[in-house]
This record gives C-alpha cells, sequence and structure tokens, in this order.
C-alpha cells in the first residue's frame, strides 16, 4: 500500500509539472444503446458504465473477466480463476456467490449484439473487435429478456463501415504470451458492406507449479474468427448478419490447499504421519491424473458457433426491427479444485448446448414529447450434459460418479416501454414486460464405490452394473437415489427411464421512474423497478433426488436515486445511490438427507436486503491529463433465513444413542452477510503529450492505475483434518492491484506500448471454499509485463 501511494504522488506530480494550464482537454461523448435506442450516457436515468473498444485496450483490459476492476459494483469471478470453469457475475452483490453450474442462469444478463446468452459460459469463451461495453445496473427486466435481477452486460462488436478500415495488433510478453488481433473493413458493393476480425491468443508458459512434481499449469490457447455484413435491401431495409466461431484449448487453473495437511494420506493409508504435505504458498498446488484422463493436466476444451441477424424497416414515425441469434457451444472440461496429488474431486464436465432466440419490436421515431417501445420475444435452449467425478480417494464415500442430465428451456415474453416528458425539463419512464418461462429436466446417473469396479451402480437401483470408463458413454439407468455404505438392496431404485421434472414460470417485471434536467449541466432521476429470474434445476453431482428439485424465482424491488452532471466538457459525475429488497434470493445451501446427512443444493433465502451506492467521475482538468475516480459501495445482508447448519447436523453421528437417520438442524441466518466485497475502487492518471523532436503528429502517453476489492465476508472458517491448529478464515482478503502503461504513437497511425499488470506483483485470492476435509484457495495473476503494437489503415 505505501509502494501505492508513493508511485501515485510521483506519477501524479511528474504529470502536472508537464502540464500547460491554460488549454483545457475535451471530453468525448459516450452514446449507449441501453434503452435500445441510441442516446447520450448523460442523458439516460440508469446507473451505466460504457467503454469503448480501444479505451479497454488503453486500460490494459484484454479479458472480459478484468472489467470488474476499472467498474465500481461489479464482480467477475470463477472457481477456476482467470478464464476459468463458469464465470460468477455480480452487480450490487446480486449475482452467483458460490460455483454456478453450467446451466445456471445468470442473475446478471448477458448480451451480445442484443442476442440474450442464457449462460455465463456460453456468452464469454472468447470475445474480441468490440466496439463498446455497456453495464447496466440493477433490475432491467422491461426492455431485455431472460428477466433478471441484478442488471445486464451488453458487449457491442465492430460494424462494417462505409471506408476503408484496417487494423492489426500484435503483443508478445511473460510467459510466453503471444496475441494478434486484427480486423478489415470497408464496402464491398454500394449496397454491401463488410467486416472480417481475427483473434489469437496463447500463453506456452504456466504460472502455477506442482508443487509435488514441479511441473507447470496455466498455458492457454484461445482464437476466434468473426464475419459480418451489413447489406442495404432497400431505401428503407437494412440487414446485419454476423458469424462467428471460437475456440479455447486451455491449462484449467488447480487449486492450492489453505493447509498443508488436508486428511488425504490419513484416510488412504490409515496413518496421519504417511501424510504427504502440500504448499500453502501462492501460486503453488496440486493436481493429479485421474480415470479418465490418466495423461493429461487439468483442461479446457470449448468451441463455440454462433450466428445473428438484425433486420431494420423504416417505417416513417416508426422502426420496426428484428433480431434474432443461435449458438451452439460444446465444452470437454477436466477440474481438479481439491489441491492435492490424490483423485479426490476430479471432475469431467462435457456439455453441448443449443440456444436460439428472437425479437421482434416496433419503434417510435419522432422527436415529439413522446417516445415508445414495444415487443415480443422468444428463446428456447438444450443442454446435453454427462458430468463425472473421480473421488477413489475422497474421504466419506470413495468412488466414481457419472451423470447425464438433459434440460430444456422455453421462454416468451411481451414488453413495452413508454418515455413522456410531461412538463419543461420532466420526463416520465414507465415499463412493463410479462415473461412465461418453462423449464425441465431428466436425470440419469451412476455411482461405483471404491474403486469405480462396480461395486454399487444406480443403472439397477444400486445393484452391480457395467464399469463406465468413457466420458461420451450415454447412461441408460435411473439417478442414484442414495448414497450407502451397507448394503445397496436397501436402496429405492428409481424409474427405468431416469427422473424427470418441469416447472414453468411467469410473472411481470418492470419499472417506473422519472427523469428532471436541472440545468444544462446537470440531470437528476429516481427509478422503482422490480426484476425477477426464474428458478430452475441444478445439474451438479447430487446424492439425493431432492438436490434435483426446481428453487422458486427470485424477485428484487428496487429504489435508485441519481445524478448525472457534465461541466464545460472537463468534468463528468455520475453518482448513484439504491436499495434493494430481495425476497426468495436463490442460493447454493443445504438439505439433509436422512442417510447423508448436510448435502448442497439450490435453496431460497426467505427475505434480504442490498443497498449501496457508486460514484464515478472523469476530470480533464488540463490539455493532455485526464483523472478517473470510481468507487463503489454495497452491502447485503438475510433479514429472515433459516439454514440449515452442516456441522450440527453432521454432528448427531457422534451422539450414542444415535438410531443412524440424520435430521435437519438450522441456525437463524438473519442478519448475517450474504458474501461479497462491500468496497470496490478504481483510479486512474493518464497524461499525454506532443514528442515534437522526433516528427510532428508523435505523441507520448503514461498511464498509472490501480484498483482496490475490500474483503469478502463468506462467514465461514476451515480446520484441518489431520492437523487442528491449522485454522483459518474463508474469507477472501482485500487487496491492491496497480498497473503501468507506456506508449509513443503516431497519431491516427501506429503505437507502441509498454505494460505491467499487477506491477507489484501483488499476491492475491480470488476464491475459497472447504470441500469436505479438503480447504482450497484460488490464486489472482501474477505480475504480468509485455509490449504491444498497434497499426491503423
Amino acid at each position: 500500500m505505501n509502494r501505492l501511494i508513493k508511485f501515485a504522488g510521483v506519477f501524479l506530480s511528474f504529470s502536472l509539472l508537464l502540464t500547460n494550464a491554460v488549454v483545457y482537454a475535451q471530453l468525448e461523448e459516450v452514446v449507449v444503446t441501453a434503452q435500445k435506442r441510441s442516446e447520450s450516457l448523460q442523458d439516460v436515468g440508469i446507473s451505466i458504465s460504457a467503454f469503448s473498444g480501444r479505451e479497454l485496450l488503453e486500460r490494459g483490459i484484454d479479458d472480459i473477466t478484468a472489467l470488474d476492476e476499472t467498474i465500481p459494483n461489479l464482480r467477475i469471478t470463477d472457481g477456476q480463476g482467470k478464464g476459468g470453469a463458469v464465470p460468477r457475475f455480480s452487480l450490487r452483490g446480486v449475482g452467483f456467490q458460490t460455483d454456478p453450474t453450467t446451466v445456471s442462469s445468470s442473475p446478471v444478463a448477458i448480451h451480445v449484439n442484443e442476442v440474450p446468452y442464457p449462460y455465463p459460459i456460453v456468452g464469454l469463451n472468447y470475445l474480441f473487435d468490440l466496439e463498446r461495453v455497456e453495464v447496466l445496473r440493477g433490475p432491467q427486466g422491461d426492455l431485455f429478456g431472460l428477466n433478471t435481477t441484478g442488471g445486464t452486460i451488453n458487449f457491442i462488436t465492430g460494424r462494417p463501415t462505409e471506408e476503408f478500415e484496417a487494423s492489426v495488433t500484435i503483443e508478445a510478453g511473460r510467459f510466453e504470451h503471444t496475441k494478434i488481433e486484427t480486423y478489415v473493413s470497408g464496402a464491398i458493393s454500394d449496397s454491401v458492406r463488410g467486416r472480417l476480425a481475427f483473434s489469437r491468443d496463447e500463453r506456452g508458459e504456466g504460472f502455477q507449479t506442482n508443487s509435488f512434481t514441479g511441473a507447470k499449469l496455466g498455458e492457454a490457447e484461445r482464437w476466434g474468427l468473426r464475419g459480418t455484413l451489413e447489406i442495404d435491401l432497400s431505401d428503407d431495409a437494412k440487414a446485419l448478419i454476423s458469424v462467428h466461431r471460437t475456440e479455447n484449448d486451455s491449462d484449467a487453473l488447480a487449486a492450492r490447499p489453505l493447509t498443508t495437511t488436508w486428511g488425504i494420506g490419513f484416510w488412504l493409508l490409515g496413518d496421519p504421519t504417511q501424510v504427504i504435505p502440500g504448499s500453502t504458498e501462492s501460486h503453488s498446488v496440486g493436481w493429479g491424473s485421474d480415470v479418465f484422463n490418466p495423461d493429461s493436466d487439468p483442461f479446457y476444451d470449448r468451441k463455440s458457433t454462433g450466428v445473428s441477424v438484425r433486420l431494420d424497416w423504416d417505417l416513417g414515425d416508426m422502426t420496426l426491427t428484428s433480431v434474432t441469434g443461435y449458438e451452439d457451444f460444446e465444452r470437454s472440461d477436466m477440474i481438479d479444485p481439491d489441491g492435492s496429488n490424490f483423485s479426490y474431486f476430479n471432475y469431467l464436465y462435457q456439455s453441448d448446448i443449443e440456444a436460439w432466440s428472437t425479437e421482434l419490436r416496433l419503434a417510435s421515431d419522432t422527436d415529439g414529447p413522446i417516445s415508445w417501445l414495444v415487443g415480443a420475444s422468444y428463446a428456447d435452449d438444450t443442454t446435453l450434459q454427462l458430468s463425472a467425478f473421480d473421488a477413489r480417494d475422497e474421504t466419506t464415500f470413495p468412488g466414481i460418479g457419472m451423470q447425464n442430465p438433459t434440460q430444456k428451456r422455453d421462454v416468451w415474453a411481451i414488453f413495452g416501454h413508454l418515455e413522456w416528458e410531461f412538463a419543461d425539463k420532466w420526463t416520465l419512464i414507465t415499463g412493463l414486460r410479462f415473461t412465461d418461462e418453462t423449464r425441465s429436466q431428466t436425470q440419469q446417473g451412476t455411482f461405483q464405490a471404491g474403486d469405480g469396479s462396480g461395486l454399487v451402480s444406480a443403472i439397477t437401483g444400486f445393484k452391480p452394473g457395467p464399469t463406465l470408463t468413457t466420458p461420451g458413454e450415454t447412461l441408460t439407468g435411473a439417478v442414484f437415489a442414495c448414497f450407502v455404505t451397507g448394503n445397496p438392496d436397501d436402496c429405492t431404485p428409481g424409474p427405468p427411464g431416469g427422473y424427470s421434472d418441469s416447472i414453468t414460470y411467469d410473472d411481470f417485471s418492470g419499472k417506473v421512474g422519472v427523469n428532471y434536467q436541472a440545468s444544462d449541466e446537470w440531470m437528476l432521476y429516481a427509478s422503482l423497478s422490480r426484476g425477477f429470474k426464474s428458478g430452475g434445476f441444478a445439474d451438479n453431482a447430487a446424492s439425493n433426488r431432492a438436490t434435483f428439485a426446481p428453487n422458486k424465482a427470485e424477485y428484487i424491488n428496487a429504489l435508485e436515486i441519481g445524478a448525472k452532471g457534465e461541466f464545460e466538457d472537463r468534468l463528468r459525475f455520475n453518482a448513484s445511490i439504491f436499495f434493494y429488497d430481495y425476497e426468495d434470493q436463490q442460493v447454493v445451501d443445504a438439505i439433509v438427507d436422512p442417510q447423508i446427512g448436510s448435502i448442497l443444493a439450490i435453496v431460497n433465502a426467505d427475505e434480504s436486503e442490498v443497498y449501496g451506492f457508486e460514484v464515478e467521475a472523469l476530470w480533464a482538468p488540463v490539455e493532455g491529463l485526464s483523472i478517473i475516480q470510481n468507487i463503489g459501495y454495497s452491502h447485503g445482508e438475510f433479514t429472515t433465513f433459516n439454514e440449515v447448519d452442516s456441522l450440527a447436523t453432521r454432528a448427531q453421528a457422534s451422539d450414542p444413542g444415535w438410531d443412524g437417520t440424520y435430521l435437519p438442524v438450522y441456525v437463524d441466518s438473519a442478519g448475517e452477510d450474504i458474501g461479497f466485497p462491500e468496497w470496490q475502487y478504481y483510479g486512474a492518471f493518464s497524461y499525454q503529450w506532443p514528442i515534437s523532436q522526433f516528427g510532428s503528429g508523435l505523441v507520448g502517453r503514461a498511464t498509472f492505475d490501480y484498483s482496490y476489492q475490500s474483503e469478502t465476508n463468506l462467514g465461514d472458517t476451515y480446520v484441518g483434518a489431520v492437523d487442528p491448529t491449522e485454522t483459518g478464515s474463508l474469507d477472501v482478503d482485500s487487496y491492491w492491484i496497480a498497473n503501468v502503461r507506456l506508449s509513443i504513437a503516431q497519431t491516427d497511425s501506429w503505437e507502441v506500448m509498454l505494460y505491467a499488470q499487477n506491477v507489484f506483483d501483488e499476491e492475491y485470492e480470488q476464491y475459497k471454499e472447504a470441500v469436505n476435509s479438503s480447504n482450497m484457495v484460488i490464486d489472482g495473476m501474477p505480475r504480468e509485463w509485455g509490449i504491444r503494437f498497434t497499426k491503423d489503415f
């Protein structure tokens, strides 16, 4: 922290010495489509953060998961670190607080070119050639589909241009990192324009070290190709067609143990003295082979192919717009999250997700006091998945399990949005959406105890069945109803075709708000909105049918008050405060199986509340100097929630009079934190100056930025399974990250940049978890540095 303060002071002093205090800079207008029409950011009564693709590069954001470093109250994490398993999005504390599954619908919606992506893992395989990113905080249920309670992130890719444009960016850096991104755009004929973009990102050296073997982990290879055509169908009609393909073939990050002993040696060998110690040093991890991929490191193998078509018809005073999208996503991942070199909790996931959606809307196109938009949408998706876990060295129920859930979803909606300037400087905003969504699931699976040789199987109701070792093999039996250590004949077999269930959710969401243009500089706004997110089914490994039961929808009633100001084109100041009344929040917690005890499931917390604020300020005090100061605060807690006390429930087994049946033991969690960082802060100082000594048009730029995240209070502790003195908190500690960039550029021609991310090599944690007798953590990225060359044509 002291180094950060000193560096910032020196950098700012140097910048001020170089500035000309007479000539002032000009802020550029930011245009967004947050309300499905082009508007100035400062005219929209919503808390929004927006960046152009060029700004993202200038801020060193080359991965979407790094957006949360600059945007207040946005958090993007996952259980496998940067580029990991299933990303978790959270806005103002509303989002996944624990690991989501493949088909978990995010409380924060993801849209790419207005096409909704049903699950986070689909939308973020690899994004490139971005024109703009918009982050909308708060429920956006009136205008955006897949009603979400947290907000919406819109990614807009580059569009074809009338004039010829081209660009290429080449990058090289630490860990044998190389990247190339290029596009070419222009007119093909009088009525057709095209754009072709390509990107390839590789990391040839790992940054994690296996504490047992010394091997490295962290290599990456991602590429994407996108072609876009814009066609004038007539004087009044236009089509935009985009096709893309992305692939990600990378190492999956392994976990680091929080304790040097995690109990596996004791349970496996029966002798605590033979526990193989691990390392708790940052980026020193453990991973081992598994029965599915005995010679492989943990990996990701993901492929995504998609197409979108947008049609616009100018009807005079109205515009009719149709947006249709299709996405096919394939996934084959092997994850080793237990922090050991044993087959303790190794997971293999194979998924195939097909999703398509279409929206038709009619919008007014006049300059009068009333503007409106009405529309309808439909979407469906199908997910086929094989999940397998290798737990032969697990301490409680050793064995190998597989399941192949199938999930389907159909959703349709109608919506409307109205803005009425009912008096001078006053505008009323209203919106309403009705959504009907049906989800269905079929679950089939098997569990084979011991070494996986078929001792116990669910194929015929926990009687000996075939040995399943091929990840792609289709299961034909019933879902396993329970784990047992005794006679498998005591278990109740499931139905021959597996368990099937479906549920329908339908409800209204919307908003009412008012904007007041207090002066040419200030706009004030306030809104009340209601958002709802449908429930669904978990697809994670489970031992009880109750785990697969659908959970209820969650609701948020939100109040937001904000102000937006811009002064002399030099200072932009946006601020908002909010309060959320949360009903039936979906959380990963526990239910109780009479034979096993507490097991994980998605449950609903009765009532919660979230409140906070965010401030974003951009100041250009003098020519060449820009200063950014963003801060966000959010606090959330359960107000009514009786959850299962897992430790107390399992402790029943130690009672001499226990009859062998676990009964649920509950604890009142009212007042407990929901579990997300309360404070986020981002600051940046950037100075640009002419370098006349080497010719006209040359400019230099120096940027220093830094971000802070406060502690994430998860409210749990861990205890070493063998050495009970090894204890600590599962809370994620607070941390600072600082970055430096120096560049020289020929205006509108080329730029060479030197950069260092996490310049002080801060050791920080992204995620912690306790899994039975294993306690693990995922570390953040170490220092990265490199050089980037961009040439525009």
